[in-house]
């Protein structure tokens, strides 16, 4: 009689009880075998099969089609996944279809990319959630049209604002209808509110060096594989605190696919839009669970890490952080969390330009203090002001001071 498992619930991991070192030793050995493609004994624990859809990783399976005990849970859930990218695919090139007709272009990225692209063969291989766009912000209200027409309506009115656009770069649109994906509009290529004054790229040149691939129907343009290369590493960098292997897997088979000679341009392009201290970081992560990078990527040089960055990453990379996705999202000990609202800074290039970024922090503009307690009016801005300085510049000590304690307790997860 064959045995079905249920499907492991992904927020188990970060409500156990902590583990000990042995028992992270082997969650992060047996995570890091199947990132590798290791794993292929003939059936899988529930312990194996917790950490596999808590990191949303089984699309990752070399046996399928296994009929051992835990791999059919790991075959339904592939299965699944490769239906709603088919979905979301389907979903995303009327959206393209219809822009184009209007004379503008859109550009999938982050999962929806991925499913037209380095995934196309095996579109099962990665879980999506929703679909992400990126737009010229002038064309922002005529998607915004298109995204109706197609049941589509943003989540908060106020996202479609220009002064909204300005400190957010991104607009959330949601639909009615049962089992079509959520869709998330970028328009900027860095939206994290402080360190895109300091760091981008200019959407013009990111869509000027976009590349044709043939749809299901018409051609569909697609990232530059270095500009998706860097996206990606923002967005796992950034948004994610190195949170979620699959994202981690992406970044691997992403840079296998480089070409030779795409490493200098790679490395100039980060460096162009001050994301080189993103590139260092997550090129350090993937060697040390993937080994030593290949060509073309050996010849990065050296990056000066400043001494808060250090600490808060390497923090970052312990296996038992890595492992419970303590860092996502809010989830995690107060510390995460403290550290999680200055992450941003840590990756911003030069210390001048730290200093401006927690300045700006510590005593918002009118705008920028919207996208925090949301629109008020002017009055309650007055009232809102002091207190919020106070606030941050308590927390902002508080972030120095664990950050001293954290000094010497920094250590590297094992291979």
């Amino acid at each position: 009689m064959t045995t079905h498992m249920k499907n492991p619930d992904p927020a188990s991991l970060r409500q156990r009880d902590r583990r000990t070192p042995d028992q992270i030793r082997s969650d992060w050995q047996f995570l890091t075998a199947w990132l590798r493609g290791e794993v292929d004994e003939p059936t899988l624990l529930p312990r194996q099969l917790e950490l596999l859809f808590c990191h949303h990783v089984c699309g990752l399976a070399s046996l399928p089609d296994c009929a051992g005990l835990g791999w059919e849970a790991v075959a339904r859930q592939k299965k699944n996944q490769a239906l709603f990218a088919f979905c979301a695919q389907a979903v995303f090139e009327k959206i393209a279809h219809r822009c184009r007709t209007r004379g503008f272009s859109i550009l999938p990225v982050k999962g929806i990319s991925l499913a037209l692209t380095l995934y196309a063969t095996d579109p099962g291989r990665r879980q999506l959630s929703d679909i992400d766009l990126l737009v010229l912000p002038d064309d922002l209200p005529r998607l915004a049209t298109v995204l109706e027409e197609l049941g589509y309506r943003p989540k908060k009115p106020q996202m479609l604002k220009p002064a909204y656009q300005k400190h957010k770069g991104k607009a959330e649109f949601v639909t009615q209808t049962p089992g079509l994906p959520p869709i998330d509009v970028h328009t900027a290529f860095i939206v994290k509110k402080f360190m895109a004054r300091h760091s981008g790229m200019p959407l013009g040149t990111v869509f000027s060096r976009a590349r044709q691939i043939q749809g299901q129907q018409k051609p569909l343009a697609v990232l530059d594989p270095v500009d998706e290369w860097l996206y990606l590493a923002y967005h796992f960098c950034l948004h994610h605190r190195f949170a979620g292997l699959k994202w981690l897997d992406d970044l691997q088979q992403a840079r296998l696919q480089l070409r030779e000679g795409d490493g200098p341009t790679l490395f100039q392009r980060a460096q162009e839009a001050g994301l080189t201290p993103v590139l260092t970081a997550t090129v350090d992560l993937l060697d040390r669970v993937y080994g030593p990078a290949p060509q073309p990527w050996r010849p990065f040089p050296p990056w000066p890490q400043s001494r808060l960055t250090h600490i808060w990453l390497e923090d970052a990379f312990l296996p038992a952080k890595l492992v419970a996705r303590e860092l996502e999202h809010g989830h995690g000990t107060l510390t995460d969390r403290l550290s999680a609202f200055f992450w941003e800074f840590l990756f911003i290039g030069e210390a001048r330009q730290r200093r401006t970024a927690l300045l700006r922090l510590l005593f918002p503009g009118k705008e920028l203090l919207s996208t925090i307690i949301g629109p008020h009016s002017w009055p309650a801005y007055l009232l809102f002001a002091p207190l919020t300085t106070c606030i941050l510049t308590v927390l902002t000590s508080a972030f120095l001071l664990v950050s001293l304690l954290r000094c010497d307790q920094s250590s590297s997860p094992s291979r």
